[in-house]
């Protein structure tokens, strides 16, 4: 009789609780959030916050997301369902809790966890300006990192860019005579992981062909009427920048021709053609 007492016992004890905690757990049923599935990204993207919540809440319905573990952050916005996070690090991981109080008093709350992807930001170096020259300067980006690789790529109109190491962050480059003008390169840095970074910078080309060369002499006859033209063949000088150009100037000569454009190094000679035009200026701001 005893031990059926004892058994008798044991199975009411193991019955209350069991009411109990379905009671409890019945209770915390009335609301719910949900903090998103686990999320990988990389250093240099945005990190967001995106919950969700269902049911009946206490009040408002309030909803606040903290941080559980990992290197302090500064979420931005902690009472909204979707929020940006600020000052994380590559190579962490950080989890954060949405939470809420539910209408019959219950707390409830769920996790997400962060895994931050490392990256070296790209830095392409501060915006340069060159006369030609082979090499003329060299390139200022940074160093890569860990499992990392850099890479130099152009993007628009190349005015007279060419890099002697396409890979290398200070690779010396080299600036045509021929051509002028601004000229955009890529610093692009890859990791293993799979993120990239990237940064550009502005190279100047000045242009102008040193020393100058006003082509060859051209004997005009006297057949030339006031109507034909000669095409001139001088060296390139450059079209403007920082006041780099070249310059037709008539010095001899018994009249003043017209000439198509005093700038342009192919430009035409024309009317009353008795005086040569042999004569270009040409001077670069050298650095």
């Amino acid at each position: 009789m005893k031990n059926i007492f004892n058994l008798k016992s044991v199975f009411v004890s193991l019955l209350t609780l069991f009411l109990f905690a379905y009671s409890f757990n019945s209770k915390g049923q009335n609301c719910s959030v949900n903090a998103n599935v686990d999320l990988s990204l990389c250093a240099n993207e945005t990190m967001l916050l995106i919950g969700q919540k269902a049911g009946l809440f206490e009040g408002s319905g309030t909803t606040t997301w903290s941080q559980v573990e990992g290197p302090s952050v500064i979420i931005t916005n902690p009472n909204s369902l979707t929020t940006t996070v600020t000052g994380f690090t590559g190579g962490n991981s950080y989890k954060f809790r949405l939470s809420t109080v539910c209408k019959d008093g219950t707390l409830t709350y769920d996790d997400v966890v962060y895994t931050v992807k490392p990256i070296t930001q790209s830095n392409a170096g501060a915006d340069m300006t060159f006369c030609p020259g082979t090499p003329a300067g060299n390139m200022a980006a940074n160093p890569v990192g860990l499992n990392e690789t850099g890479s130099w790529s152009i993007i628009g109109t190349n005015n007279g860019v060419t890099l002697t190491n396409n890979n290398s962050p200070t690779s010396p480059i080299s600036i045509a005579n021929n051509k002028s003008g601004n000229t955009s390169l890529v610093w692009t840095i890859n990791n293993t992981n799979g993120c990239l970074s990237k940064d550009t910078v502005i190279i100047k080309n000045r242009g102008g062909v040193s020393p100058v060369d006003a082509g060859t002499d051209k004997i005009l006859t006297n057949c030339y009427s006031t109507t034909q033209s000669v095409a001139m063949t001088a060296s390139f000088g450059g079209s403007g920048i920082d006041g780099q150009i070249g310059t037709w100037t008539v010095i001899s000569g018994p009249n003043i021709p017209t000439i198509s454009n005093v700038n342009s190094n192919t430009a035409t000679d024309s009317g009353n053609l008795y005086s040569q035009v042999d004569s270009i200026r040409s001077v670069c701001k050298w650095i």
